[in-house]
């Protein structure tokens, strides 16, 4: 028998938003899509059959419905949000766009603002969060690189989230990649970036702490 705990937590989610655009690899295939929704922009990647599917059906400014499945990594307390099936918004009503698999379903047209009963929105997805850190290295060839820039930067857009008391930024010794510097390294996932830029850090701020700021909203 298996005690362990599980490492993932999955369910099943809807959220309307605003469409900005979408998120391309290797120049033309779309991969992820960004919403603007009622706490902040987030990126659904998008199922297979969408990405190949949606070309110019969408743009820019669109109402629109999503309705996939997140996954929460209960070590590094990241989230994933896969987009499973997209509903637009139009004059004469709602128009269902295309559908990974036919058993993803959206609320009744008259209840569209609500949730559908097997979903949730991205507020009740979230389990309990890991205390995360940003390292950053303090070391003269990172300062003068433009880490002093870099704090002041994390500090700021931490701030402005709410999320300056769940987000610790800790000074560390050298990382030993001096001519990459500014460096630094997000835990618990120990993702790191070199030659960090200030207008880079709200991208991976927004990036790597989703569920933080979704319980901080809420």
């Amino acid at each position: 028998m298996n005690n362990s705990k599980p490492r993932k937590s999955v369910a099943p989610f809807q959220v309307e938003g605003r469409f900005l655009g979408y998120i391309y690899k290797d120049g033309d295939k779309i991969k992820k899509l960004r919403l603007e929704t009622a706490i902040g922009e987030y990126w659904f990647k998008l199922a297979k059959p969408l990405q190949t599917s949606l070309g110019e059906q969408l743009q820019p400014g669109d109402v629109v419905t999503v309705s996939g499945e997140s996954s929460f990594c209960l070590k590094t307390g990241k989230l994933k949000l896969k987009a499973e099936a997209l509903k637009r918004g139009a004059d004469g009503g709602w128009q269902s766009l295309c559908s990974d698999r036919p058993g993803v379903a959206f609320a009744k047209d008259d209840q569209k603002q609500s949730v559908a009963s097997d979903s949730r929105p991205l507020s009740c997805v979230v389990p309990e969060v890991p205390s995360a850190t940003i390292l950053v290295c303090q070391k003269s060839d990172c300062w003068k690189r433009g880490g002093s820039q870099v704090c002041q930067a994390l500090e700021q857009h931490l701030r402005d989230r709410g999320l300056e008391n769940q987000v610790t930024i800790q000074a560390t010794g050298c990382m030993k990649r001096c001519k990459a510097g500014p460096n630094m390294i997000i835990m618990p996932d120990k993702t790191r970036y070199s030659h960090i830029e200030p207008s880079e850090i709200p991208q991976m701020i927004d990036e790597h702490f989703q569920a933080q700021i979704i319980q901080q909203v809420y």
